[in-house]
């Protein structure tokens, strides 16, 4: 057997020769590729800028689509003009489903990306259905109430009463005044 044969008679050497011979053959093709001309590079460029400015423009749109939803869900007052609103609301809607409400508190506010998260606790009594209609009634976008949390319990086995409570926020810009 001659040296070179059983040099390669081990996986390694094949790999590294079949390496060695990929890396000549990129080699041999960027010296060999014929160059981009300046028109083609030109058109190649503007394609480019075309598709990034529509991909701005797009961007743009769906900035503002979303900018012009969230001014529906945020309040633009301050914070202790929201109680006093939110509870109005809430007793609206309490009232137009046959509940009780058993009380109204609000939670301290909290600061995220920007915005003031308000929080409201209600409680209330009445049916099962009323109280998820309710609830469903609280979350819709006529008002700016987000529905965070609702717990039910039943109030009496004999009946279909029940007592909930349902956790409520709302959001307001965050002004560089204002407090944490």
């Amino acid at each position: 057997m001659s040296r070179l044969s059983r040099h390669f008679q081990t996986p390694w050497a094949w790999l590294s020769l079949v390496s060695v011979l990929a890396l000549f053959g990129m080699a041999s093709w960027l010296f060999l590729a014929p160059p981009e001309s300046p028109s083609e590079m030109i058109a190649r460029n503007d394609r480019r800028l075309r598709e990034l400015q529509a991909d701005t423009q797009t961007a743009k749109a769906r900035v503002q689509t979303a900018e012009q939803a969230l001014k529906l869900r945020v309040w633009e007052t301050d914070a202790e003009s929201i109680a006093p609103s939110a509870l109005n609301v809430v007793t609206q809607a309490v009232d137009g489903h046959r509940l009780r409400l058993g009380g109204f508190r609000p939670q301290r506010p909290a600061d995220a990306e920007g915005l003031q998260q308000v929080g409201f606790t209600a409680s209330v009594e009445g049916s099962y259905p009323d109280v998820l209609k309710l609830a469903r009634t609280l979350e819709g976008s006529d008002n700016k109430l987000c529905v965070n949390m609702l717990q039910i319990a039943a109030a009496d086995e004999s009946s279909d009463r029940v007592t909930a409570s349902i956790g409520l926020t709302a959001f307001r810009p965050l002004n560089p005044g204002d407090k944490p």
